[in-house]
């Protein structure tokens, strides 16, 4: 079996070779990306200059390695990856195809990333630091009743369309609310919705759904698709009602990007929580997908957030040591 190194060479030699023949004549290029708490070699078509430009998915190397990695076949690889290629190239919505700067204001919704693990990616893209993460936009390609998709509003794009840093936090901040709007719920009602789903009769529910809750009340905040549904918790106005509800200050558990969890601030311990938080990101949650692993601190009477925790991150690196106590507060770039 060939190493990473082989594989990457091969894959920007031959690529072409299994795509269909409206795409012989572009050339394949291939570039170290920044996404999301990685870098990646992203594999890119590049259109003939006597063609009609326009935009094209991209495939990641590091993706199909793993394919490879785990049938040892290239050309059944290079075959899976082109066919994946074209389904993306085929669903690309004319959201997409007709993208217009114009546009950025109305379809701009923010997402929430770790800071310390995406300064490369930060350095690219306009943004606004809370505690230990960081505001991120992105321009909101489609959003359906089943699911979503959206792309990083990097600094070009914002330049292009005239939207200073500010300007974009504004309107990604009306736009995911009414977007993407967000939810709060009782585990104990996602658990019952779970097992209801499954068919299971109310009797057995019932039972099933008592035996799995624990002695603290947890909630999960998110947004009605849970995507990117973390920035939810950046809603002051849905935290202080939870709150409120339960009549205590909460701690705020980040699950990943798309979830937060809200338990009440009484007789745990933050070092508990992050210390759990820690464990469920290293053997849990996708590496792309992990959030932080601090512990929040929403104080219902200030009606302010702010991290509980600062401790080491295993699995995500570093974080500032100077943690923002008021909600909304950070430097905008």
């Amino acid at each position: 079996m060939m190493d990473y190194k082989m594989f990457k060479g091969l894959a920007e030699e031959q690529f072409l070779d299994y795509m269909p023949e409206k795409f012989k004549d572009y050339t394949i290029k291939i570039n170290t990306v920044s996404k999301t708490n990685r870098t990646l070699d992203a594999l890119y078509l590049d259109a003939p200059e006597s063609g009609e430009r326009e935009t094209l998915p991209v495939i990641y190397v590091d993706d199909m390695y793993l394919e490879y990695e785990k049938s040892g076949d290239f050309r059944e690889t290079m075959k899976a990856a082109a066919g994946a290629w074209m389904g993306s190239y085929q669903r690309m919505s004319d959201g997409i195809r007709d993208f217009k700067l114009s546009n950025v204001k109305e379809r701009a919704i923010m997402s929430l990333v770790n800071t310390e693990q995406n300064k490369e990616l930060l350095e690219e893209i306009p943004h606004r630091e809370f505690c230990d993460l960081s505001v991120i936009y992105r321009y909101a390609v489609e959003i359906r009743d089943d699911g979503a998709s959206s792309f990083v509003i990097d600094n070009h794009v914002a330049q292009s369309a005239g939207m200073t840093e500010q300007q974009l936090y504004d309107a990604a901040f009306q736009n995911t609310r009414l977007l993407l709007p967000p939810s709060v719920r009782s585990m104990d009602d996602i658990i019952r919705e779970m097992l209801g789903q499954k068919g299971t009769s109310e009797e057995l529910i019932g039972a099933m759904a008592g035996e799995m809750q624990t002695k603290v009340e947890m909630y999960v905040i998110s947004n009605r698709l849970g995507y990117n549904g973390a920035v939810s918790m950046l809603y002051e106005e849905e935290l202080h009602a939870l709150a409120e509800k339960i009549s205590a200050d909460m701690y705020i558990l980040p699950s990943s990007i798309h979830e937060v969890i809200a338990v009440p601030a009484l007789a745990v311990e933050p070092a508990e929580l992050a210390a759990m938080v820690s464990e469920v990101n290293e053997s849990e949650v996708a590496v792309e997908d992990r959030l932080s692993n601090q512990v929040y601190h929403y104080d219902r009477n200030l009606r302010k957030l702010g991290l509980a925790t600062d401790t080491p991150s295993k699995c995500l690196g570093g974080v500032p040591k100077e943690p923002q106590a008021a909600y909304g507060g950070g430097k905008s770039r």
